[in-house]
């Protein structure tokens, strides 16, 4: 299966991380028949007028909306508006997408195996790496099409790919649970329903570019970047906890039976 793809883009100001992150996405996804559809959620930083001035043959349009909607919301319009699409995604605009992904994500779909949302690691790479394979390998699958994943029970949403037909199946993002939004309650419910979350693997890293620790200076953002609101040595002790506590998660049982050589 070789399907459309479309991915949601949400902006709210930071036009330093859209000038960066966006044309990167509309030019590296390793796929081709894939467009990208921006939603502004009533910046004011000069973000809309710059949306408004870009084009690309992947730009599928862009919404600007009077206020910041949640994310349940412009999530939820951009599926129902999506039904042309096979596959569709979400990509922050603080995150710089791996090179490549699109095309890695839908081959990890593309198998008689059933998984929700498929995704790009969003934690430090030495903060991963501080933690052994040993210490996950009951996660790793390697599917029947020889791609590989860590199978999770949610993913972050700063990048991520899945089946539209998750969606037809299991509806929309419900306006409940603790974090605004609902997107890991709904990945939640896919799980309950025996369709796992996984990463790519080996693992794909995208650059979140709100850590504490990010380096590019804001001459190079072509914005000034907030102070970080935390030290940035307390913010890696915290990542390397929940890093490790993401990789090694128990609770994914037997779902999707090791194939061999996984």
């Amino acid at each position: 299966m070789r399907g459309k793809v479309s991915i949601l883009y949400i902006t709210h100001n930071r036009l330093g991380f859209t000038r960066m992150t966006l044309p990167h996405l509309l030019e590296s996804g390793g796929y081709g028949d894939y467009t990208v559809s921006v939603v502004d959620n009533a910046s004011s930083d000069g973000t809309r007028e710059w949306l408004m001035s870009l084009t690309h043959p992947r730009l599928k349009g862009v919404t600007l909306n009077d206020e910041n909607l949640s994310l349940r919301e412009v999530t939820n319009r951009f599926w129902a508006e999506s039904t042309d699409a096979e596959f569709v995604g979400k990509v922050d605009n603080d995150t710089v997408m791996p090179v490549g992904f699109i095309g890695q994500a839908v081959k990890v779909i593309c198998n008689p195996v059933r998984l929700s949302a498929v995704g790009a690691m969003h934690f430090e790479p030495a903060d991963v790496m501080s933690v052994h394979t040993s210490m996950y390998a009951h996660n790793l699958r390697r599917l029947p099409n020889g791609a590989r994943i860590l199978l999770q029970r949610h993913l972050g949403g700063c990048c991520y790919l899945m089946r539209s037909s998750a969606v037809s199946r299991f509806g929309y993002i419900q306006d409940a649970g603790y974090m605004k939004g609902g997107w890991t309650e709904y990945q939640w419910r896919l799980k309950k329903g025996g369709y796992p979350a996984a990463y790519i693997y080996p693992f794909m890293f995208a650059k979140h570019l709100d850590d504490p620790d990010f380096s590019t200076t804001a001459s190079e953002l072509g914005t000034a970047i907030a102070p970080a609101h935390i030290p940035a040595e307390v913010f890696r002790r915290s990542e390397r906890k929940s890093v490790t506590s993401l990789l090694t998660d128990s609770s994914m049982g037997e779902m999707l039976p090791k194939h061999r050589g996984g």
